[in-house]
């Protein structure tokens, strides 16, 4: 039995909120969810109902720092290093090889969006210090962003169990990761060499993305576009065609196609894109 009850009209409410502010299209049957992930923030702020904590969000004078936690209790943070492996190998064995050609002014810019906890970053920094250990004069940096501040957190922090570890092949674990214990745990840190690669900020996709002055040679945006409404989603695509450089290429997740979303980009490799100069 959840602690509150919402009324479908409440649900309809928040559902526009969310979706406003976030991209993210909740169907009627995540109305439980929508209670259980949102219940905690009604019982810190002691509040009765769900009109009572719209209200809040709308005229408290705290209603900004509010906006952070209910965001960061809505988003969800499912990643892990190394996932959808054949990107990285896509990533080492493709692009980078065509910007090491490509590129004379020996200059990189990686975005990864959606970073969740960290994983994808560090992940993307690792073969990037692996291609270009014995190339030097490379100017190379990674931007991770998060809609989630709590997640951005712990991404920052860089600290892992021994479980979210595993997927890391034991070569790049020795080389990238200090191992601790803690009581009867061991922790992975991982450490300054890669921490001082990734640059992580805050940054909501549907809302954010002018902030950002660079322009990028890859973007990661993977498994973030498949909660977004198809609106949103064509439009979150459309900003990526323009921040990326003319040859860039788009990383996106297995279960987000872009061929009914865009014509901007075509098809390199398994869900990777390249930007196409005059879409059609």
């Amino acid at each position: 039995m959840l602690p509150y009850n919402i009324t479908d009209q409440e649900f309809d409410i928040f559902k526009r909120l969310i979706y406003q502010h976030t991209g993210i299209h909740l169907s009627q049957q995540k109305k439980n969810l929508l209670v259980a992930r949102l219940s905690n923030r009604l019982k810190a702020l002691n509040l009765k109902t769900f009109i009572a904590y719209y209200n809040y969000l709308l005229h408290h004078p705290d209603r900004a720092s509010e906006w952070v936690k209910m965001i960061d209790n809505i988003t969800t943070s499912t990643t892990e290093f190394f996932r959808e492996r054949q990107h990285f190998v896509f990533l080492q064995n493709k692009v980078l090889p065509y910007f090491l050609k490509k590129r004379g002014n020996k200059r990189l810019r990686i975005w990864s969006a959606g970073c969740s906890t960290g994983e994808e970053p560090y992940t993307i920094a690792i073969i990037l210090s692996e291609f270009f250990k014995d190339r030097e004069g490379w100017d190379i940096k990674i931007l991770a962003t998060d809609v989630n501040s709590r997640s951005l957190s712990l991404a920052k922090a860089g600290i892992y169990k021994a479980t979210s570890v595993k997927p890391v092949p034991s070569l790049y674990l020795k080389k990238y990761f200090q191992k601790e214990s803690q009581g009867d745990v061991n922790i992975f840190k991982v450490k300054d060499t890669l921490k001082q690669m990734v640059a992580f900020k805050r940054l909501n996709l549907i809302r954010d993305h002018f902030t950002l002055s660079s322009v990028w040679d890859i973007i990661f945006c993977r498994n973030v576009t498949i909660y977004f409404h198809p609106d949103i989603k064509a439009r979150v695509i459309d900003q990526f065609y323009k921040l990326l450089q003319n040859d860039g290429f788009l990383f996106m997740g297995h279960a987000e196609p872009l061929f009914f979303v865009s014509r901007k980009f075509y098809p390199v490799g398994k869900s990777v894109y390249q930007k196409v100069l005059r879409p059609k």
